[in-house]
């Protein structure tokens, strides 16, 4: 293992690590002592590192995924994007005739009233 870099394990390896030691701890301390006790929270600590593995794993997964065209799900395509925009573009357009359709109606109301 020549010049391996623990550092460049990422979590899901440094969860491995953890897993083999917490492994290792609980049957050393079930063998030494014979406390069941003990080796139950070791036991439960391995749990919980086995669920945040499961998690780092899940977590990984959600990230690589790809669509058809090779672009990460998890990332905003940008087709979308300009989709956005141009809606917010359309809504901004439409709010204006909006307020403009409602000037002119009061106007109206106005020149009515005066009649």
């Amino acid at each position: 293992m020549e010049g391996v870099d623990l550092t460049s394990l990422g979590t899901g390896g440094a969860v491995g690590i953890a897993l083999v030691i917490i492994f290792l701890l609980v049957k050393h301390v079930v063998a030494r002592t014979g406390n069941d006790r003990e080796a139950n929270r070791w036991k439960d600590l391995f749990a919980l590192v086995r669920q945040i593995h499961h998690w780092d794993r899940d977590l990984h997964d959600w990230h690589s995924a790809t669509d058809a065209e090779g672009v990460k799900i998890w990332y905003v395509r940008r087709s979308l994007e300009e989709a956005i925009v141009k809606l917010a573009e359309n809504i901004d357009k439409q709010t204006e005739i909006l307020r403009q359709m409602h000037m002119e109606f009061i106007a109206l109301q106005r020149e009515k009233t005066k009649e």
